[in-house]
């Protein structure tokens, strides 16, 4: 008796898993995504003259508006200040938002909360928001949104709940970094290639999203009770939290990560291997 139930189990396992497929096969699976883009003007812009800034963001731009991604940039206000190219960089900040998009905070000066500190953080939220919010308020439009520099939450929870409480009473909602949330960023390469990038995201059968309506998902109100030393994206906050640390990252391989050690720095940041200045 106990072969012949096993057999049966296993005949409608069989099935089951076979039901499943098929259904798999039916009906595909409902992927979304919401498509964020940080360092506005430009990760680059100290490097960069206005004149780039602004032709980099029409490219970008353009491409986004012909294939209707709904996008949430998200700004360092420092970037802006060049002399003799204020009006002109807040000018290719303002085409962001005659483009039909979004803006978010990104502090002044790309500030780590884990390195800075929650006082000088604050002070950077604060800052970054200036022109930002004037800008949204000529477009009849709110500063909803706010992203850690590095992802960095925080060393310890007391602080990272005292930043959330500080950017709640401000009105911000985190945007975190899922892979539901895709975090870009505005420089060149992606001005280029954004457009390969979204194809190969529609081949996998992916639609895209607001901000808003992917953070409304329920998973997003999980408890998180991550941090360290340096930032992370939420999967891992949420499997760490769950006491399940994350095994078997992706490796880059040597032929990328090789070349990607021998560019140039960003402005404020160390060559690779060294700290980073936020």
């Amino acid at each position: 008796m106990k072969p012949l139930l096993t057999c049966l189990f296993a005949v409608f396992a069989f099935c089951m898993v076979w039901g499943t497929a098929d259904s798999w096969a039916a009906t595909p699976p409902d992927r979304q995504i919401a498509i964020t883009i940080d360092d506005l003007p430009a990760g680059a812009a100290n490097s960069m003259s206005a004149a780039a800034i602004t032709e980099m963001t029409a490219k970008l731009l353009a491409t986004l508006r012909q294939q209707q991604i709904p996008v949430v940039g998200f700004v360092n206000e420092g970037k802006l200040y060049k002399w003799g190219e204020v009006d002109e960089r807040i000018k290719a900040l303002n085409m962001w938002l005659d483009a039909g998009f979004e803006l978010g905070n990104h502090t002044f000066g790309h500030t780590s909360l884990n390195k800075a500190g929650l006082k000088d953080f604050e002070e950077s939220v604060v800052r970054g928001e200036t022109v930002t919010r004037l800008l949204l308020a000529q477009h009849k439009m709110k500063l909803r949104y706010s992203r850690h520099p590095y992802l960095d939450v925080g060393r310890d929870v007391e602080t990272r709940r005292d930043a959330e409480a500080f950017l709640v009473a401000r009105g911000y909602r985190l945007a975190p970094v899922t892979m539901e949330i895709l975090l870009l960023h505005a420089n060149p390469l992606e001005a280029d290639h954004i457009g390969e990038l979204l194809e190969q995201l529609r081949k996998r059968g992916y639609r895209f999203i607001t901000l808003e309506d992917a953070l409304s998902d329920q998973a997003y109100g999980m408890p998180d009770t991550y941090v360290g030393e340096e930032g992370t994206g939420w999967l891992e906050h949420w499997a760490i939290t769950r006491g399940r640390p994350p095994l078997g990252a992706p490796v880059f391989p040597p032929a990328i990560a090789q070349p990607s050690k021998a560019l140039p720095p960003h402005p404020g940041e160390a060559p690779a291997g060294g700290p980073a200045n936020p």
